[in-house]
């Protein structure tokens, strides 16, 4: 994401709630960018509770996450 927010420091850049019961933690990364230790601490902390963040590159692999 290009432009910051007023969310939470480590904050998942998209949280989707979809059918089904389905819920989505999305954080969007460029080909080579990181988490930072905020990010991590959030997605280990979502993790324990059995809501994997998904970290994604490109469009196709968006797809794929919400697609299963």
């Amino acid at each position: 994401m290009a432009e910051r927010t007023h969310r939470t420091e480590g904050e998942p850049d998209f949280t989707i709630l979809a059918d089904r019961g389905r819920f989505f933690l999305i954080e969007c990364k460029s080909k080579s960018g990181k988490p930072s230790i905020a990010q991590n601490n959030i997605a280990h902390q979502a993790a324990l509770l059995g809501h994997p963040v998904h970290i994604v590159r490109t469009l196709e692999e968006f797809k794929t996450i919400v697609d299963r």
